[in-house]
């Protein structure tokens, strides 16, 4: 499968892998703790471990893609290649001090909370850019004092619009199951045939077929994975929050339930459509934007952050080509971005979608295949 497809399939699903994997210990242990087990640190997992000492082993996946994505690199820049990725290179070095200093910065100035990232000052550069970022005819004028304000609906508000714009919670909660057919599309233009199932709250899964084999990505009420061309990993907590978090279905039914703190952002475009964008918050879960159409009401975007020492990591889906099925309004185009460098849009058009089908539970089992960390490379 070529590199661009490869890195597209990674990026719809939460570009799962990096080359840091390769310097796991040879102990057999994955970063990922089972349930009622204490999560195991970097340094109990991976080799070569200094700054990162103390922090979650399954969180340097994506402290790995933040530094990606805010530099514009790709793994070889710091790292020694296959086989040798715990040897210290002079930016692997640099890249250590860089680290520290985000994370004293963050824990002196904002309580720890990962405020300053390597993006501040980077912005996709190798090097930090140290102009402005904008000319001064670009930059927002002022709005004039006493300049009437446009009144904002309440985020309760905008969430039972949202609600309401879906079909209903009553219509909502009578779907216990979705199944769905169509194809993802790669930035290169090939298309493969896709299926979405989805039994109640805690199970879903997205299968597609390659020339090289049948692919997935799922979730059930314990664990999240991804299989991509017989390659098989288990997704951190964290990033298994998300995904639960970009099934439309079960987020509009527990929007409410999952997070108590919300606050109405400034407006913002989506494509050609103004919306209303809310960021909620709640104790242990993953930050949350939803932009909901001004005229509508339905949802157009969803990005969700997974928080790291240097810095949150975005993902985010949009929804779009809403159609009626029974009583809801259903998006049958799924566009996800996961930030790092390169083209990381991926698609999934839908072409058919069953409600309250019979699903077959055996398709939320995890796949029995070895786990290979380190092994998808090259990585966006």
């Amino acid at each position: 499968m070529p590199t661009k497809t490869v890195c597209a399939i990674i990026g719809i699903f939460l570009g799962l892998s990096l080359a840091v994997d390769g310097v796991r210990a040879q102990t057999g242990a994955g970063p990922s703790a089972g349930a009622g087990q204490a999560p195991k640190m970097a340094e109990e997992v991976y080799k070569n471990i200094q700054v990162l000492k103390g922090v979650p082993a399954e969180l340097l996946h994506q402290i790995m893609e933040i530094t990606e994505g805010a530099l514009g690199v790709g793994c070889g820049y710091c790292h020694a290649g296959f086989g040798d990725f715990e040897k210290d290179t002079p930016r692997k070095l640099i890249s250590r001090l860089m680290m520290k200093m985000v994370m004293d910065i963050n824990k002196e100035n904002f309580g720890g909370r990962p405020v300053v990232s390597c993006y501040t000052c980077h912005r996709g550069h190798a090097l930090p850019v140290n102009d402005m970022a904008t000319l001064p005819d670009d930059r927002p004028q002022a709005v004039a004092a006493g300049a009437a304000q446009p009144e904002t609906p309440s985020a309760d508000k905008l969430l039972d619009q949202y609600i309401q714009a879906t079909g209903g919670m009553d219509a909502l909660t009578k779907i216990t199951s979705r199944v769905a057919r169509g194809n993802f599309l790669s930035p290169d233009g090939r298309r493969f045939p896709a299926e979405v199932y989805v039994n109640g709250p805690d199970n879903r899964v997205i299968l597609w077929q390659t020339v090289r084999g049948d692919d997935s990505v799922g979730y059930n009420g314990k664990v999240g994975w991804i299989v991509l061309e017989q390659r098989f990993r288990v997704v951190s907590t964290p990033d298994l929050e998300g995904m639960k978090l970009e099934n439309d279905l079960y987020l509009a039914t527990h929007v409410k339930q999952l997070y108590s703190q919300w606050r109405v952002m400034p407006s913002e475009k989506v494509g050609d459509r103004e919306a209303h964008v809310l960021s909620g918050t709640a104790p242990g879960r993953v930050p949350i934007q939803l932009f909901l159409d001004k005229e509508t009401g339905l949802l157009l975007r969803v990005v969700h952050f997974t928080e790291t020492p240097v810095g949150s990591l975005p993902t985010q889906v949009d929804y779009e080509d809403y159609r009626t099925v029974g009583r809801v309004m259903v998006p049958f185009r799924l566009r996800s971005w996961r930030a790092g460098p390169g083209d990381n849009w991926s698609t999934i058009q839908l072409e058919q979608v069953e409600h309250n089908v019979p699903v077959d539970q055996a398709k939320f089992v995890l796949p029995n295949l070895r786990p290979s960390l380190g092994q998808i490379w090259p990585i966006p």
